[in-house]
């Protein structure tokens, strides 16, 4: 099949099997869900392969084995430790957390760099200590 007609099936496929799936109870709609995301997010972002690779499994176990819950529970896990992240000292998740209030202002929009460089930032100021 041409690339444009096998992806179509591909994703009429997976729907149908999805839905035929739950229908029959075999899967539960978390699981479903969870699936198909973690499979989206493989097309979407395909430089962060490998660690969709880890996560996928991980994220249709606690679905299959918890539920909503458990898909909440391992993704509070998942955030606390980018939160908990450091590079060369740094916190990767910095300004958020850290909470720094006066560095948010770059964070949703991008500023301009002439109102970026009169902010005197020092990377000094987030590290933790």
């Amino acid at each position: 099949l041409p690339k444009a007609v096998g992806g179509a099936v591909g994703i009429i496929g997976g729907l149908l099997i999805g839905d035929a799936a739950v229908e029959s109870g075999l899967i539960s709609t978390p699981v479903l869900t969870v699936a198909a995301l973690s499979a989206t997010a493989g097309f979407v972002i395909p430089e962060h392969h490998a660690a969709l690779t880890v996560m996928r499994p991980l994220m249709i176990l606690a679905a299959a084995a918890f539920g909503m819950s458990g898909i909440a529970l391992l993704g509070t896990a998942l955030l606390y430790h980018i939160c908990a992240t450091e590079v060369f000292g740094f916190p990767v998740s910095a300004p958020i957390a850290p909470l720094m209030p006066h560095r948010l202002h770059d964070l949703l929009a991008r500023v301009g760099f002439r109102r970026l460089s009169q902010g005197n930032f020092r990377v000094e100021e987030t590290r933790r200590r």
